[in-house]
């Protein structure tokens, strides 16, 4: 999925869906907490007119290592979910 014009380094990951699609995102900040890692995400805009009309908004994942895999996973807890997002909002409010 690495496109000649899209320059990739350890900040960019691919994500596959579990019907095989591929996303593109780059990693803006990460954080530990406890046991668990979190990852806020931006989507990498490929089109013209999607770049253009990106909102900004980051997608959050806790990323864990399983049998030396690594994978990203939604966070479906809503208490988990609103500690995460606010530790993301304070960390990136300088940005």
């Amino acid at each position: 999925m690495k496109d000649d014009y899209l320059y990739y380094d350890d900040s960019f990951i691919v994500i596959s869906d579990e019907e095989g699609n591929e996303y593109t995102f780059e990693e803006i900040d990460s954080y530990a907490e406890g046991n668990r890692e979190y990852v806020a995400l931006k989507p990498v805009q490929r089109d013209p007119d999607e770049f253009l009309n990106y909102d900004g908004s980051l997608i959050i994942m806790r990323r864990s290592i399983e049998d030396g895999e690594l994978f990203y996973d939604d966070i479906t807890d809503p208490i988990e979910k609103e500690l995460v997002f606010a530790e993301f909002t304070r960390r990136l409010s300088n940005y």
